[in-house]
């Protein structure tokens, strides 16, 4: 999971794996609006998107709306997330929301920094 989760081999350039973890880390909490990951920690793609996944399932239950918004702060597509939502096994949508959410994260940061250098 946490090769495809973040994709360290597509930029082979960028060396500093704990860095681009701080920084996905910190862009989430950004977008998040609130601390979901504590960056003092020693950060793991695991421990990353456990932590998400427990923070998307908390909104699921509780304010959907949110949700959305923070989606649409992320940038996931629309059409991308409603097909999740729509045709997911139910037991399985967190799991996939947590997946998009992480991944778009952590893709600005290589792509952020691939172009800055």
């Amino acid at each position: 999971m946490s090769e495809d989760l973040i994709p360290f081999q597509s930029f082979p350039d960028i060396q500093d794996h704990r860095e681009v973890l701080k920084a996905t880390s910190l862009q989430i909490n950004k977008d998040a609006g609130e601390e979901w990951i504590n960056t003092s920690d020693e950060l793991s793609p695991e421990l990353i998107y456990q932590a998400v996944r427990e923070q998307i399932n908390i909104m699921c239950d509780c304010n959907v709306p949110g949700l959305v918004r923070l989606f649409y702060r992320v940038d996931l597509p629309e059409q991308t997330v409603r097909q999740v939502i729509e045709h997911d096994d139910p037991g399985s949508v967190v799991d996939q929301l947590t997946y998009l959410l992480v991944r778009r994260e952590a893709l600005k940061v290589f792509y952020r920094m691939s172009y800055s250098a």
